[in-house]
């Protein structure tokens, strides 16, 4: 948080997960006020995630799987998960797992709903991604009106750009109450994304959720200052090189839908410590910059 502050960033996009919060409601409620402390006492405020499409399903509690070297998210697993959503979206879920997704939704909300260091609420991240489909449109449908039911103080938002399903992106973008939007374009495409979310917002406040991908040229130096100028607010993906690995690329493993952990494209033990050209990240793990003049002109821009 403090290497997070000293670089000027004040907001952090944290992912909960509901089957954490089925087996230790009271703890992981508890958790999430430890970490808002920690993160208001350096004046950064968060932006929650309830569910996510993207890498791998079959979440289960207990201890996760290592890091697979040279992969790009080898742990990340998706919440619910494919095989839920599936299930949610035939009408095959028992009732009393669909009654688990909205205690989930309805008790983080209810319990944090009023608390002024939550920048927002994001209900569900690209859905579709990972060959999920269209798999994920009723649960999304429902946590919006669950959502509604609290009504909580913050904004409520789902990703447009970035959304794999075309009716998720229409309804995010009908009800959310910021414009919430990815963008890992390089420099020819990227203004005209950026343009078009602002346009579609319609005077809604806009955020960029996720960007940074250096080999596709979409980097800070490239995105900042188009970003400043249209007024929008960004979350870049990666902060410090840790146990995702994301600082190698998303073709470093290949998804396929249902896939419980990813299938490297390279041979893992023969991976370089050190991609050429970090995908994602800003620091090395010990805190030092991973690039001294993008750090610089982080901290001119922001500071």
């Amino acid at each position: 948080m403090g290497w997070a502050s000293d670089l000027g960033f004040n907001a952090i996009r944290v992912y909960l997960h509901n089957l954490v919060y089925t087996s230790e409601k009271a703890s992981f409620l508890r958790r999430i006020d430890e970490f808002l402390a920690l993160a208001d006492n350096y004046g950064i405020k968060t932006l929650f995630v309830f569910w996510d499409d993207c890498h791998y399903s079959r979440p289960t509690l207990g201890e996760q799987p290592h890091p697979v070297p040279g992969v790009h998210n080898s742990g990340w697993k998706q919440s619910p998960g494919y095989h839920i959503i599936k299930a949610y979206s035939e009408g095959l879920l028992e009732e009393n797992k669909i009654k688990e997704l909205e205690d989930y939704v309805k008790g983080v909300l209810h319990r944090f709903k009023n608390d002024q260091r939550i920048l927002g609420w994001d209900l569900y991240n690209e859905l579709g991604q990972s060959d999920c489909g269209d798999y994920g449109l009723p649960l999304l449908y429902d946590t919006w009106e669950w959502a509604w039911e609290v009504r909580p103080s913050q904004p409520l938002t789902a990703c447009v750009n970035g959304t794999a399903s075309e009716k998720a992106r229409n309804y995010n973008r009908e009800h959310s109450d910021i414009y919430t939007f990815h963008n890992y374009d390089g420099p020819e495409s990227f203004p005209k994304v950026v343009s078009k979310c602002v346009e579609e917002a319609n005077g809604r406040p806009v955020l960029c959720t996720e960007y940074i991908a250096r080999p596709f040229g979409n980097t800070f130096k490239q995105s900042l200052p188009i970003l400043k100028e249209a007024g929008v607010g960004a979350f870049c993906w990666g902060l410090v090189d840790g146990k995702t690995g994301t600082k190698w690329g998303w073709g470093t493993r290949r998804i396929e839908a249902g896939a419980s952990a990813p299938i490297p494209t390279q041979d893992p033990s023969k991976a370089k410590k050190n991609p050429e050209l970090w995908f994602h990240d800003v620091l090395q793990s010990d805190g030092t910059p991973y690039d001294k003049d993008e750090v610089e002109f982080l901290k001119s821009l922001l500071k």
